[in-house]
């Protein structure tokens, strides 16, 4: 409903990005659960019942960039500690990053040819729903937490270091890791994805996944492809362009 009323295009991760407004650590700023909560109607159908992890609060006088108004929203943090500040663990979910169009480009459903098998949200570590990397929650991923390598993405087996928890920037794991880069887990959100806690694997092993069209399913890690590299500058594991690379047959973060 929400792309039915913006021409087709997915909401941003957050409304302060490096185009106006800008992201100010410490301030209240919307996020993409929160564009769409007006068709929602509740914040409770963002958080499964299967994540225990307890909100946090915004802090009271917390200033806010754009439109964010509390309860809604979360704090943005440009360094520091992610876990103890306002809005965060508030969303289980995820939603695609490549879907993001935090102001570099604008995708719209006409541009994506196998809507059937896009992924669009999915279950994934407690997030704000909105951070996309560096000292922010993550809550727009290009993949999901993976326990080992073995039971998940072919197409990246090519890429260096695809190891459990030890994957260089976008790819399965979102660890941090001696690569670097920016689209890791936040270190609060590492600690949870650990052991039998995967979020991939939330619902006695297996999670659910929102597809473009609108279809939901419940499917494995081990079905499901992500994303190793870069959106948009980047090839994958097999040498081709890493976000137009769909099948259209299996559940992918690409196009």
């Amino acid at each position: 409903m929400y792309q039915s009323d913006w021409d087709g295009i997915a909401p941003f991760n957050r409304e302060c990005n490096p185009l106006p407004p800008a992201c100010v650590d410490g301030e209240l700023t919307d996020g993409w659960m929160d564009f769409t909560m007006p068709y929602v109607k509740s914040y409770q159908t963002f958080k499964c019942p299967d994540d225990t992890t307890t909100v946090v609060a915004i802090p009271a006088g917390t200033t806010a960039v754009g439109r964010a108004v509390a309860p809604g929203g979360y704090v943005y943090r440009a360094g520091g500690d992610t876990a103890s500040v306002g809005g965060m663990n508030r969303c289980s979910y995820g939603r695609n990053n490549n879907l993001a169009n935090n102001g570099s480009y604008q995708l719209t459903d006409s541009m994506i040819p196998y809507p059937t098998t896009t992924i669009l949200a999915f279950d994934f570590t407690p997030n704000s729903a909105g951070g996309d990397g560096g000292n922010e929650q993550r809550g727009s991923p290009m993949s999901i937490v993976r326990g080992t390598y073995t039971t998940g993405d072919p197409v990246c087996a090519s890429v260096a270091n695809n190891t459990t928890n030890d994957d260089p920037r976008n790819s399965q794991n979102f660890y941090q890791n001696s690569a670097g880069g920016g689209n890791q887990l936040s270190a609060d959100q590492q600690v949870l994805e650990q052991g039998a806690n995967l979020s991939s694997g939330r619902h006695s092993g297996v999670a659910n996944y929102a597809f473009l069209d609108g279809h939901v399913k419940t499917l494995p890690a081990g079905s499901v492809t992500g994303e190793c590299s870069d959106w948009g500058n980047a090839t994958d594991g097999g040498g081709t362009d890493a976000t137009f690379s769909n099948d259209g047959i299996h559940p992918d973060f690409r196009f």
